[in-house]
């Protein structure tokens, strides 16, 4: 989504693109990176959960923990850096803008899970999930559902970070199919003449 709307705006393609639609896009950055990267240091999140979110970071993106380019993810996902990234790329007229945020639950949450149809964040992301969590934030196990909104909102999903693009399809959890959700977005933009 970042990307998207960096190239639509930054670098001068908005006149090729008619809609831009995001799931899970870190539109106001995440709290994970600021973690991560050390901007957020007052200690909330336990060291042992850092250096697991690290890994698991690591893990999923193919950065290596002591990668400079791990540093630089890091530092262009907190909100400051989306902030950059957002003033690079204000809305280009004529493309419609389009968000979604995913809301998982962590493995021992009961109440919610109830509340979002049995969704449970995948065990890869769970190190990532808990560092917002401690924050008190709703999360898809990487962005918060605040970072996510941008444009014409359409709400929460019940999925995580890595089934809103089917990274991994939970086999238990009948909340989000992305197959069938992405064709109804398609439907949809269609549907409104893009």
């Amino acid at each position: 989504g970042l990307d998207a709307r960096y190239l639509a705006s930054a670098l001068g393609w908005g006149d090729r693109i008619v809609a831009i639609d995001m799931i899970g896009t870190p539109n106001h950055g995440t709290v994970v990176a600021d973690v991560l990267s050390g901007t957020i240091t007052d200690g909330y999140v336990d060291p042992g959960i850092v250096d697991l979110a690290t890994q698991a970071f690591s893990d999923i993106f193919g950065i290596g923990a002591g990668d400079q380019s791990l540093s630089d993810a890091m530092a262009t996902l907190t909100p400051e850096g989306v902030d950059a990234i957002n003033q690079a790329s204000p809305d280009v007229p004529g493309i419609y803008y389009r968000s979604w945020a995913g809301h998982t639950c962590g493995s021992l949450e009961w109440e919610c899970q109830n509340d979002h149809a049995d969704e449970v964040v995948e065990p890869l992301l769970e190190p990532l999930y808990l560092i917002p969590w401690t924050y008190g934030l709703p999360n898809d196990g990487l962005v918060p559902v605040d970072s996510a909104i941008w444009g014409d909102y359409q709400g929460e999903l019940n999925t995580d970070h890595l089934d809103e693009i089917g990274q991994f399809q939970d086999q238990n959890n009948p909340a989000f199919d992305h197959r069938s959700f992405y064709l109804n977005e398609v439907s949809f933009l269609a549907a409104m003449g893009f």
